[in-house]
Formats: C-alpha cells, sequence, structure tokens
C-alpha cells in the first residue's frame, strides 16, 4: 500500500525549495536529517521504507517540481518592477509613470476589468484613465515601452 508524502515532510521540501535548493540529493540529505532531528527526536525512527518519512526520488522530483512551479506562478511581480523603475529613475534623467495592475475586487481608485478574452481595461485612478481605457496615451518625442500584463487563471 503507497501512502501519500507526511504533510510536514512536503512542507518542509518546499521550504527548502524557497531556500534555493533544488538538488534532489541535497534535498533528500536534508529532508533525512529533519525527520531524525525534528520529527522524530528521542522517538523510534521509522523504517526506511516507509515512502510517508522517506520519499522515492520520483517524489521529490515531483515535490520541488510542483514547489518551482507555484513560486513562478506569482500573479503579480510588481514590487521588484517598482524598485527597478526606482533605480531607473536615480540613475538617468528619465520621467516614468508606472500604472500597476489593481485587482478589481480592491478598493483602490484603479480598477482593472478583464474581459473573457484576455483584454485588461483600466478605469479610474489619477493616471489619466479617466474611465475611458487602459491605454496611456503619450506626447509625440517620448520613447516608451509599455508591458501590460494581467494574471493568468
Amino acid at each position: 500500500m503507497r501512502l501519500p508524502v507526511d504533510e510536514r515532510v512536503r512542507q518542509f521540501i518546499r521550504q527548502q525549495v524557497a531556500d534555493g535548493i533544488h538538488n534532489v540529493a541535497e534535498v533528500t540529505r536534508h529532508t533525512e536529517a529533519y525527520v531524525r532531528r525534528q520529527l522524530f527526536e528521542g522517538k523510534t525512527l521509522p523504517s526506511k521504507f516507509n515512502r510517508r518519512f522517506y520519499p522515492h526520488r520520483r517524489d521529490y522530483e515531483n515535490i520541488i517540481y510542483k514547489a518551482r512551479v507555484a513560486a513562478m506562478k506569482s500573479l503579480v511581480d510588481q514590487d521588484n518592477l517598482m524598485r527597478k523603475i526606482d533605480e531607473w529613475k536615480a540613475a538617468e534623467d528619465v520621467n516614468i509613470f508606472f500604472r500597476p495592475y489593481v485587482d478589481p475586487e480592491s478598493s483602490s481608485d484603479y480598477v482593472c476589468v478583464t474581459d473573457t478574452e484576455g483584454n485588461v481595461t483600466i478605469h479610474g485612478g489619477g493616471g489619466g484613465g479617466g474611465g475611458r481605457s487602459g491605454l496611456l496615451f503619450v506626447h509625440p518625442g517620448s520613447v516608451v515601452c509599455c508591458v501590460a500584463t494581467a494574471p493568468s487563471a
């Protein structure tokens, strides 16, 4: 009978991945030490054949893969972009306007609406949207790079 990996072990593996450890052998070594020193300290250790506490290599690969994919699926990575924009503003004489994505359920001045085709329209706020469209109008002679993204479902 195959038992699922213990949730505490799964969570420990996910934490290892979040800390930047992606090598299966390294995660295995850390996990075995965790089981020995934390979960069963002062108690009888489970058998090495007990997959709840000693997962197979393929189990590790699957858990690591899912943890890495979950980390990539950040809905919106605006914090890093805002930091980068601040760097650009400090380094050069540039004028950058950043209009962040706002969840439609939030109580912000901006309201972003995504239609069935995935098009995003921004309404409200002080950024010139004024309920018209999600476009940002720029005067001629300006160099503009616009990247508009919305989280995928």
